[in-house]
């Protein structure tokens, strides 16, 4: 695992997932929420997007958070493997809407500074229809790279204890 990609629905808990990863495997983590959004929740210009995307996937080794579905074909066809955080509906909108009142008033390290946190009808809206409209597409993608080692997980009991017996603790022997 040198290059992972880390997909799923929203408030599954993907960036916190690739800051774990990165820091006990030693990999440089690319929050694409970083890179999308430029302050007060502005869509940066879709070329400097794919550049910053671009240039990520020339390097060796790297943990990616996001789906973007534009850039994920490339992202998979970089990628060693993917970690899908294939939650249900409520399990999502239940971890937005908790770290909403975490984070309420400013941003999180995986966004953009100036983006403070929000939870409107449209994200809302978009993580009730995730599993309907997005997650077909992100199978199918996926199925399209079979050199991909494909770590799928329904649920965060799932992760946890494939994290405590798969992933070594660095952290620990600093």
């Amino acid at each position: 695992m040198e290059r992972i990609c880390i997909i799923g629905i929203a408030g599954s808990g993907k960036s916190t997932l690739a800051r774990i990863l990165g820091k006990e495997l030693r990999l440089p983590v690319l929050h694409l929420d970083t890179v999308y959004w430029l302050p007060n929740w502005e869509v940066a210009p879709a070329d400097l997007f794919q550049e910053a995307h671009d240039k990520w996937m020339q390097s060796t080794v790297w943990v990616i958070d996001g789906n973007y579905r534009k850039t994920l074909p490339s992202r998979l066809e970089h990628a060693d493997t993917v970690i899908h955080l294939d939650y249900s509906t409520w399990s999502g909108l239940w971890g937005a809407i908790k770290r909403f009142f975490i984070y309420r008033h400013k941003s999180r390290l995986d966004i953009t500074p100036g983006c403070n946190e929000k939870l409107d009808w449209e994200f809302i809206t978009w993580i009730l229809h995730f599993r309907k409209n997005v997650r077909p597409l992100l199978i199918e993608e996926i199925s399209k790279h079979p050199h991909l080692q494909v770590l799928s997980f329904r649920n965060r009991r799932q992760l946890s204890r494939y994290m405590l017996t798969k992933i070594p603790h660095n952290s620990l022997n600093d």
